[in-house]
């Protein structure tokens, strides 16, 4: 609904579903800051700890832009595990933007959290374009 009434006031600028799929990606970044602050709370190295926060919070994505965003396109079981796949696949890109641009603001001294959020950001841009284009069209 939200979406759908910034979509009307910006007279079609920014679409509905890029506002809801920003709202999940919002939810990612929350679920990947606690998964790299618990990892990193018990001991685990950043690149380690960033990698698998960033497959998770992915995975987490997935599943509720299917729901969300484009309304439980993937419906069967198969169309389920073919989105993810191919999800995966195409938001590996980002993933490696994610790991790469983190790591090196964490290697040139920047915090852990600092880090893993200027690699969000760059993953982000990826995200939404792979997923409209290529994982969610009809």
């Amino acid at each position: 609904l939200i979406g759908q009434i910034i979509e009307n006031i910006s007279r079609g600028l920014i679409p509905a579903n890029f506002v809801v799929f920003s709202f999940v990606g919002t939810l990612g970044v929350f679920v990947h800051l606690l998964i790299l602050s618990i990892l990193l709370a018990l001991g685990g190295p950043f690149i380690l700890s960033n990698g698998l926060s960033t497959i998770l919070a992915m995975s987490s994505n997935y599943l509720l832009n299917n729901y969300l965003t484009f309304h439980n396109l993937h419906r069967l079981i198969s169309e389920r595990i073919k989105g993810f796949l191919k999800y995966c696949f195409v938001n590996s890109f980002s993933i490696f933007a994610n790991i790469g641009i983190a790591s090196q603001f964490y290697l040139n001294e920047f915090s852990a959290i600092t880090s893993a959020l200027f690699g969000i950001i760059a993953g982000l841009v990826l995200n939404y374009f792979l997923s409209v284009n290529l994982v969610f069209n009809k």
